[in-house]
């Protein structure tokens, strides 16, 4: 047996005893369950938080790399890098969301614009 087959067979033990389903329904707007979200908008919101932290340390890396005394070319690089990402941020937030942003991101490094 495959070990996917053991952790199943270990899970419908446990899932035979326990109420381990969550499935709110529609969307509830009063009543006892009206604070229950589906666990896929749970772990959504967990993904956004640890892209948000990942970002963060990628923020922290660029700051290392461009500390005083560190190449002039590499600060060049990474100051227009900023410039166009910067740019690009501020246009998905002007002009239509995160659905615009993405369109106008993939314009934005195809076409070569700034």
């Amino acid at each position: 047996q495959s070990t996917w087959d053991l952790k199943f067979a270990e899970e419908s033990q446990k899932w035979a005893i326990e109420d381990c389903d969550q499935n709110p329904g529609p969307a509830q707007f009063s009543g006892s369950t009206v604070d229950n979200r589906a666990i896929t908008i749970d772990l959504s919101q967990n993904n956004y938080l640890s892209d948000l932290g990942q970002l963060w340390h990628r923020i922290e890396a660029v700051k290392l790399l461009c500390r005083p005394g560190c190449d002039r070319g590499v600060v060049h690089v990474a100051s227009k890098m900023l410039d166009t990402l910067q740019d690009a941020l501020s246009l998905g937030s002007h002009e239509g969301g995160s659905a615009s942003l993405a369109k106008r991101l993939q314009h934005h490094t195809t076409s070569g614009e700034k």
